[in-house]
Protein backbone atom coordinates (compact mmCIF):
# COMPACT_ATOMS: atom_id res chain seq x y z
CA UNK A 1 0.00 0.00 0.00
CA UNK A 2 3.03 2.28 1.13
CA UNK A 3 4.33 1.78 -2.43
CA UNK A 4 0.91 3.09 -4.33
CA UNK A 5 0.55 5.87 -2.49
CA UNK A 6 4.22 7.03 -3.09
CA UNK A 7 3.20 6.54 -6.51
CA UNK A 8 -0.26 8.12 -6.16
CA UNK A 9 1.80 10.98 -4.77
CA UNK A 10 4.29 11.19 -7.59
CA UNK A 11 2.12 11.10 -10.28
CA UNK A 12 -0.05 14.13 -9.22
CA UNK A 13 3.44 16.04 -8.29
CA UNK A 14 4.33 15.40 -12.22
CA UNK A 15 0.89 16.64 -13.37
CA UNK A 16 1.13 19.72 -11.35
CA UNK A 17 4.11 20.53 -12.21
CA UNK A 18 3.04 20.43 -15.52
CA UNK A 19 0.35 22.77 -15.01
CA UNK A 20 1.36 26.07 -16.65
CA UNK A 21 0.42 28.52 -14.11
CA UNK A 22 -2.31 30.42 -16.13
CA UNK A 23 -4.23 27.44 -16.46
CA UNK A 24 -4.02 27.50 -11.85
CA UNK A 25 -6.42 30.08 -10.13
CA UNK A 26 -6.20 30.39 -6.27
CA UNK A 27 -8.92 32.38 -4.68
CA UNK A 28 -8.67 32.62 -0.90
CA UNK A 29 -8.64 28.21 0.21
CA UNK A 30 -10.14 27.38 -3.05
CA UNK A 31 -8.20 26.58 -5.95
CA UNK A 32 -9.34 26.36 -9.70
CA UNK A 33 -7.05 24.24 -12.69
CA UNK A 34 -8.18 24.44 -16.10
CA UNK A 35 -7.72 21.14 -17.60
CA UNK A 36 -7.72 21.83 -21.32
CA UNK A 37 -9.28 19.21 -23.59
CA UNK A 38 -6.55 16.85 -25.42
CA UNK A 39 -5.40 18.08 -28.97
CA UNK A 40 -7.09 21.55 -28.34
CA UNK A 41 -10.48 23.29 -28.74
CA UNK A 42 -11.66 23.97 -32.41
CA UNK A 43 -14.88 25.58 -34.17
CA UNK A 44 -17.78 23.45 -35.51
CA UNK A 45 -17.32 20.94 -33.16
CA UNK A 46 -18.92 20.20 -29.64
CA UNK A 47 -16.14 20.59 -27.29
CA UNK A 48 -15.34 19.50 -23.48
CA UNK A 49 -13.77 22.23 -21.53
CA UNK A 50 -13.30 20.65 -17.31
CA UNK A 51 -11.99 22.39 -14.23
CA UNK A 52 -10.92 20.60 -10.85
CA UNK A 53 -11.64 22.86 -7.83
CA UNK A 54 -10.04 22.13 -4.28
CA UNK A 55 -9.62 22.74 -1.32
CA UNK A 56 -6.10 23.77 -0.11
CA UNK A 57 -6.93 24.22 3.62
CA UNK A 58 -7.52 20.69 3.82
CA UNK A 59 -4.76 19.24 2.04
CA UNK A 60 -3.74 15.38 2.30
CA UNK A 61 0.24 15.20 2.04
CA UNK A 62 -0.48 12.10 -0.51
CA UNK A 63 -3.58 13.00 -2.26
CA UNK A 64 -3.44 16.93 -2.56
CA UNK A 65 -6.14 19.30 -2.07
CA UNK A 66 -9.41 17.73 -1.19
CA UNK A 67 -12.30 18.36 -3.98
CA UNK A 68 -14.68 20.28 -3.56
CA UNK A 69 -18.04 18.41 -4.43
CA UNK A 70 -21.56 19.39 -4.38
CA UNK A 71 -20.81 23.16 -5.87
CA UNK A 72 -22.53 24.98 -8.04
CA UNK A 73 -20.71 25.97 -10.99
CA UNK A 74 -21.91 28.19 -13.83
CA UNK A 75 -19.94 28.77 -16.80
CA UNK A 76 -20.26 32.24 -19.05
CA UNK A 77 -17.71 32.09 -22.57
CA UNK A 78 -17.67 35.31 -24.77
CA UNK A 79 -14.52 37.11 -26.66
CA UNK A 80 -13.69 40.16 -24.57
CA UNK A 81 -12.79 42.39 -28.17
CA UNK A 82 -16.16 41.56 -29.26
CA UNK A 83 -18.67 42.17 -26.58
CA UNK A 84 -21.88 42.68 -28.65
CA UNK A 85 -21.46 38.98 -29.18
CA UNK A 86 -23.75 36.52 -27.65
CA UNK A 87 -22.21 34.85 -24.59
CA UNK A 88 -22.64 30.72 -23.95
CA UNK A 89 -23.73 30.29 -20.41
CA UNK A 90 -23.73 26.58 -19.41
CA UNK A 91 -24.30 25.64 -15.50
CA UNK A 92 -21.40 22.82 -15.39
CA UNK A 93 -22.11 19.64 -14.53
CA UNK A 94 -20.28 17.08 -11.95
CA UNK A 95 -17.70 14.56 -13.37
CA UNK A 96 -17.08 11.20 -12.27
CA UNK A 97 -14.04 12.38 -10.65
CA UNK A 98 -14.96 14.14 -7.43
CA UNK A 99 -14.27 17.93 -7.93
CA UNK A 100 -14.00 17.80 -11.54
CA UNK A 101 -16.74 19.53 -13.42
CA UNK A 102 -17.02 19.98 -17.15
CA UNK A 103 -19.49 21.94 -19.80
CA UNK A 104 -19.80 21.35 -23.57
CA UNK A 105 -19.92 24.82 -25.61
CA UNK A 106 -19.79 24.73 -29.22
CA UNK A 107 -17.73 27.53 -30.71
CA UNK A 108 -18.83 29.20 -34.16
CA UNK A 109 -15.30 30.28 -35.03
CA UNK A 110 -12.05 30.11 -33.69
CA UNK A 111 -10.39 33.31 -32.49
CA UNK A 112 -9.54 34.51 -28.69
CA UNK A 113 -12.26 33.96 -26.30
CA UNK A 114 -12.74 33.82 -22.37
CA UNK A 115 -13.77 31.15 -19.78
CA UNK A 116 -15.36 33.26 -16.45
CA UNK A 117 -16.85 30.48 -13.92
CA UNK A 118 -18.84 31.80 -11.34
CA UNK A 119 -18.26 29.13 -8.07
CA UNK A 120 -20.58 28.56 -4.87
CA UNK A 121 -19.54 25.59 -2.81
CA UNK A 122 -22.12 23.93 -0.72
CA UNK A 123 -22.95 26.34 2.23
CA UNK A 124 -19.73 29.28 1.37
CA UNK A 125 -19.99 32.25 -0.28
CA UNK A 126 -19.91 32.61 -4.36
CA UNK A 127 -16.35 33.36 -6.17
CA UNK A 128 -14.93 34.04 -9.98
CA UNK A 129 -12.06 33.24 -12.12
CA UNK A 130 -11.41 33.79 -15.16
CA UNK A 131 -9.24 31.86 -18.05
CA UNK A 132 -8.11 32.52 -21.70
CA UNK A 133 -9.09 29.74 -24.27
CA UNK A 134 -7.88 29.85 -27.78
CA UNK A 135 -10.10 28.18 -30.00
CA UNK A 136 -8.99 27.09 -33.32
CA UNK A 137 -10.60 27.26 -36.64
CA UNK A 138 -12.76 24.50 -37.90
CA UNK A 139 -10.83 21.46 -39.36
CA UNK A 140 -12.67 18.78 -41.29
CA UNK A 141 -9.65 16.49 -41.17
CA UNK A 142 -10.08 16.25 -37.29
CA UNK A 143 -13.31 14.52 -37.52
CA UNK A 144 -12.95 10.49 -37.59
CA UNK A 145 -16.22 10.29 -35.94
CA UNK A 146 -19.48 10.83 -37.49
CA UNK A 147 -20.43 13.37 -35.52
CA UNK A 148 -23.36 15.69 -36.61
CA UNK A 149 -23.21 19.24 -35.40
CA UNK A 150 -24.63 20.55 -32.02
CA UNK A 151 -26.88 22.47 -33.95
CA UNK A 152 -28.38 22.37 -37.56
CA UNK A 153 -31.44 24.41 -39.48
CA UNK A 154 -34.50 23.61 -41.64
CA UNK A 155 -35.40 25.36 -44.79
CA UNK A 156 -38.85 25.09 -45.98
CA UNK A 157 -39.37 27.32 -49.60
CA UNK A 158 -43.55 27.79 -50.30
CA UNK A 159 -43.37 27.22 -53.33
CA UNK A 160 -41.42 23.60 -52.82
CA UNK A 161 -39.28 24.00 -55.81
CA UNK A 162 -38.58 27.94 -56.18
CA UNK A 163 -38.58 29.62 -59.23
CA UNK A 164 -35.56 32.92 -60.46
CA UNK A 165 -38.11 35.99 -60.49
CA UNK A 166 -40.38 34.94 -58.65
CA UNK A 167 -41.04 35.53 -54.81
CA UNK A 168 -40.85 32.35 -52.38
CA UNK A 169 -41.26 32.02 -48.64
CA UNK A 170 -38.83 31.06 -46.73
CA UNK A 171 -38.93 29.62 -43.51
CA UNK A 172 -36.33 28.43 -40.78
CA UNK A 173 -36.43 26.19 -38.03
CA UNK A 174 -33.16 25.28 -35.40
CA UNK A 175 -32.86 22.26 -34.10
CA UNK A 176 -30.45 20.63 -31.63
CA UNK A 177 -29.00 17.11 -32.11
CA UNK A 178 -29.93 15.90 -29.46
CA UNK A 179 -34.07 16.81 -29.93
CA UNK A 180 -34.25 16.70 -33.87
CA UNK A 181 -37.94 17.06 -33.70
CA UNK A 182 -38.44 19.94 -31.88
CA UNK A 183 -37.92 23.46 -32.72
CA UNK A 184 -35.52 25.84 -30.70
CA UNK A 185 -37.92 28.96 -29.64
CA UNK A 186 -35.60 30.85 -27.58
CA UNK A 187 -32.58 32.89 -29.18
CA UNK A 188 -30.99 35.97 -28.08
CA UNK A 189 -30.56 39.17 -30.02
CA UNK A 190 -27.52 40.12 -31.36
CA UNK A 191 -26.85 43.32 -33.41
CA UNK A 192 -30.47 44.31 -33.26
CA UNK A 193 -31.82 41.12 -34.93
CA UNK A 194 -32.46 36.96 -34.08
CA UNK A 195 -31.56 35.88 -37.01
CA UNK A 196 -29.01 37.60 -39.61
CA UNK A 197 -29.20 35.38 -42.87
CA UNK A 198 -26.64 35.88 -46.11
CA UNK A 199 -27.46 33.98 -49.33
CA UNK A 200 -24.99 33.45 -51.88
CA UNK A 201 -24.92 31.42 -55.09
CA UNK A 202 -22.38 29.07 -55.08
CA UNK A 203 -20.34 30.90 -57.61
CA UNK A 204 -20.30 33.70 -55.15
CA UNK A 205 -22.46 36.38 -57.30
CA UNK A 206 -26.54 37.26 -56.23
CA UNK A 207 -25.34 38.04 -52.23
CA UNK A 208 -28.57 38.92 -50.12
CA UNK A 209 -27.78 40.03 -46.28
CA UNK A 210 -31.43 39.63 -44.84
CA UNK A 211 -33.41 39.04 -41.73
CA UNK A 212 -35.94 36.45 -41.03
CA UNK A 213 -38.62 37.47 -38.41
CA UNK A 214 -39.57 35.15 -35.87
CA UNK A 215 -43.36 33.73 -36.46
CA UNK A 216 -45.25 30.63 -35.09
CA UNK A 217 -44.39 27.23 -34.14
CA UNK A 218 -40.83 28.57 -33.22
CA UNK A 219 -39.80 29.39 -36.63
CA UNK A 220 -37.98 32.87 -38.81
CA UNK A 221 -39.79 33.50 -41.87
CA UNK A 222 -39.37 36.11 -44.71
CA UNK A 223 -39.93 36.64 -48.70
CA UNK A 224 -37.35 36.83 -51.22
CA UNK A 225 -37.20 36.42 -54.63
CA UNK A 226 -34.28 35.37 -56.28
CA UNK A 227 -32.84 37.20 -59.16
CA UNK A 228 -31.24 34.12 -60.55
CA UNK A 229 -31.15 30.76 -60.91
CA UNK A 230 -28.50 28.29 -59.45
CA UNK A 231 -27.54 26.58 -55.96
CA UNK A 232 -27.55 28.81 -53.47
CA UNK A 233 -25.17 28.87 -50.23
CA UNK A 234 -28.09 30.01 -46.86
CA UNK A 235 -25.62 31.04 -43.92
CA UNK A 236 -27.88 31.81 -41.07
CA UNK A 237 -25.80 33.45 -37.97
CA UNK A 238 -28.35 33.08 -35.41
CA UNK A 239 -27.88 32.28 -31.50
CA UNK A 240 -29.98 29.52 -29.52
CA UNK A 241 -30.14 31.04 -26.09
CA UNK A 242 -27.51 30.92 -23.73
CA UNK A 243 -25.51 28.42 -26.40
CA UNK A 244 -23.70 32.04 -28.11
CA UNK A 245 -23.43 32.39 -31.98
CA UNK A 246 -23.71 29.64 -34.48
CA UNK A 247 -23.27 29.54 -38.14
CA UNK A 248 -25.47 27.28 -39.44
CA UNK A 249 -25.53 26.38 -43.45
CA UNK A 250 -28.04 24.99 -46.04
CA UNK A 251 -28.25 24.85 -49.47
CA UNK A 252 -31.05 25.62 -52.66
CA UNK A 253 -31.71 25.06 -55.71
CA UNK A 254 -33.63 27.43 -57.84
CA UNK A 255 -34.56 27.01 -60.69
CA UNK A 256 -34.51 29.42 -64.22
CA UNK A 257 -31.75 31.05 -65.97
CA UNK A 258 -28.81 31.46 -64.32
CA UNK A 259 -26.99 34.61 -66.38
CA UNK A 260 -23.87 34.73 -66.85
CA UNK A 261 -21.60 32.37 -64.41
CA UNK A 262 -18.69 34.61 -62.05
CA UNK A 263 -16.14 33.83 -59.84
CA UNK A 264 -13.63 35.63 -57.81
CA UNK A 265 -11.21 37.31 -60.29
CA UNK A 266 -7.56 36.78 -59.98
CA UNK A 267 -6.52 40.62 -59.57
CA UNK A 268 -7.69 41.85 -55.89
CA UNK A 269 -9.83 44.97 -55.60
CA UNK A 270 -8.96 47.08 -53.17
CA UNK A 271 -11.53 50.34 -54.17
CA UNK A 272 -14.88 50.61 -54.91
CA UNK A 273 -17.51 53.81 -55.65
CA UNK A 274 -20.87 52.81 -54.85
CA UNK A 275 -23.72 55.18 -54.98
CA UNK A 276 -21.56 58.48 -53.91
CA UNK A 277 -19.70 56.29 -51.24
CA UNK A 278 -16.01 55.08 -51.99
CA UNK A 279 -14.88 51.87 -49.92
CA UNK A 280 -10.61 51.65 -49.13
CA UNK A 281 -10.03 48.05 -47.91
CA UNK A 282 -6.46 48.64 -46.33
CA UNK A 283 -3.66 46.32 -48.14
CA UNK A 284 -2.61 44.93 -44.77
CA UNK A 285 -4.98 41.71 -44.46
CA UNK A 286 -4.75 39.57 -41.11
CA UNK A 287 -3.49 36.12 -42.64
CA UNK A 288 -5.61 32.88 -42.17
CA UNK A 289 -6.35 31.43 -39.23
CA UNK A 290 -5.04 34.50 -36.88
CA UNK A 291 -7.43 37.20 -35.57
CA UNK A 292 -6.62 40.55 -36.56
CA UNK A 293 -7.63 44.01 -38.00
CA UNK A 294 -9.42 44.69 -41.74
CA UNK A 295 -9.62 48.47 -41.92
CA UNK A 296 -12.09 50.08 -44.48
CA UNK A 297 -12.04 53.82 -45.18
CA UNK A 298 -15.38 54.93 -46.27
CA UNK A 299 -15.68 58.42 -47.39
CA UNK A 300 -18.02 60.48 -50.13
CA UNK A 301 -16.83 60.07 -53.61
CA UNK A 302 -15.09 62.80 -54.09
CA UNK A 303 -12.72 61.63 -50.85
CA UNK A 304 -14.53 63.76 -48.51
CA UNK A 305 -16.27 63.32 -44.66
CA UNK A 306 -18.97 61.25 -45.55
CA UNK A 307 -22.47 62.98 -44.55
CA UNK A 308 -25.40 60.75 -43.16
CA UNK A 309 -23.77 58.01 -42.19
CA UNK A 310 -25.34 56.14 -39.88
CA UNK A 311 -25.30 52.79 -37.30
CA UNK A 312 -25.88 49.65 -38.99
CA UNK A 313 -27.98 47.13 -36.83
CA UNK A 314 -25.73 48.65 -33.94
CA UNK A 315 -22.23 49.07 -35.70
CA UNK A 316 -20.72 51.58 -38.14
CA UNK A 317 -20.75 48.60 -40.60
CA UNK A 318 -21.03 44.88 -41.07
CA UNK A 319 -18.42 42.58 -42.92
CA UNK A 320 -19.11 39.44 -44.67
CA UNK A 321 -16.83 37.44 -46.42
CA UNK A 322 -17.24 33.79 -48.47
CA UNK A 323 -14.89 31.59 -49.91
CA UNK A 324 -14.38 29.41 -52.97
CA UNK A 325 -17.43 26.99 -53.62
CA UNK A 326 -19.65 29.49 -51.12
CA UNK A 327 -18.28 26.71 -48.40
CA UNK A 328 -16.42 29.06 -45.94
CA UNK A 329 -18.19 31.83 -44.40
CA UNK A 330 -17.62 35.01 -42.31
CA UNK A 331 -19.13 37.51 -40.75
CA UNK A 332 -17.06 40.55 -38.80
CA UNK A 333 -18.39 43.37 -36.75
CA UNK A 334 -15.89 46.77 -35.41
CA UNK A 335 -13.79 46.28 -32.96
CA UNK A 336 -15.14 47.31 -29.78
CA UNK A 337 -18.32 47.58 -31.79
CA UNK A 338 -17.16 50.82 -32.81
CA UNK A 339 -19.47 53.42 -33.56
CA UNK A 340 -20.24 56.15 -36.24
CA UNK A 341 -17.47 58.67 -36.51
CA UNK A 342 -17.36 60.62 -39.95
CA UNK A 343 -14.65 62.41 -38.75
CA UNK A 344 -12.61 59.39 -38.82
CA UNK A 345 -14.18 57.82 -42.41
CA UNK A 346 -12.71 54.11 -41.30
CA UNK A 347 -13.92 51.21 -40.24
CA UNK A 348 -12.33 48.62 -38.01
CA UNK A 349 -13.28 45.52 -38.67
CA UNK A 350 -12.15 42.54 -36.00
CA UNK A 351 -12.14 39.39 -38.60
CA UNK A 352 -10.88 36.20 -38.55
CA UNK A 353 -10.11 33.86 -41.73
CA UNK A 354 -10.68 30.30 -41.18
CA UNK A 355 -8.30 29.16 -44.33
CA UNK A 356 -6.59 30.73 -46.84
CA UNK A 357 -7.14 31.42 -50.42
CA UNK A 358 -9.58 33.75 -52.50
CA UNK A 359 -12.29 35.06 -50.85
CA UNK A 360 -15.54 37.64 -51.90
CA UNK A 361 -16.07 40.11 -49.32
CA UNK A 362 -18.94 42.18 -49.12
CA UNK A 363 -19.02 45.28 -46.48
CA UNK A 364 -22.26 47.16 -45.42
CA UNK A 365 -23.12 50.44 -44.34
CA UNK A 366 -26.36 52.97 -43.73
CA UNK A 367 -25.95 56.61 -45.34
CA UNK A 368 -29.27 57.99 -45.09
CA UNK A 369 -31.57 55.45 -43.77
CA UNK A 370 -30.13 53.44 -47.12
CA UNK A 371 -27.98 49.98 -47.00
CA UNK A 372 -25.07 50.59 -49.09
CA UNK A 373 -23.11 47.22 -50.08
CA UNK A 374 -19.70 47.13 -51.83
CA UNK A 375 -17.86 43.92 -53.09
CA UNK A 376 -14.29 42.68 -53.01
CA UNK A 377 -11.92 40.17 -53.94
CA UNK A 378 -8.91 39.58 -52.33
CA UNK A 379 -6.62 37.02 -51.54
CA UNK A 380 -6.15 35.78 -47.86
CA UNK A 381 -2.55 34.59 -47.06
CA UNK A 382 -1.22 31.40 -45.53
Amino acid sequence: MKRVALVAALSLAILRASEPSSLRQRVGKYEVVLRPQKGGLYAGEEMQIEVRISDASEADPILGNAPVVRANVVAVIDMPRMQAMPRITEAAHAESVPGDYGVHPTFAHGGEYRLALSITPAGEAPFKVEFPLQVSDADPSRRRKAVPPAYFMEVIPAPRNPKAGEPVELRFVVHHRDHPKEAIAAFDLQHERYLHLVIVRNDLCCFSHVHPEPVEHAAFRIQHTFTQGGEYHLFADVAPHDAGSQVLSATLKVAGASGEKSSIPSTEVRTRVVDGVRFEIDPSMPPARKTGLLTVRVSDEAGGTLSEWEPYLGAAGHLMGVGPGAMTFVHAHPDGEQVVRPDERKVNFLVRFPSAGPYKLWVQIQRGGKVITADFPVSVQP
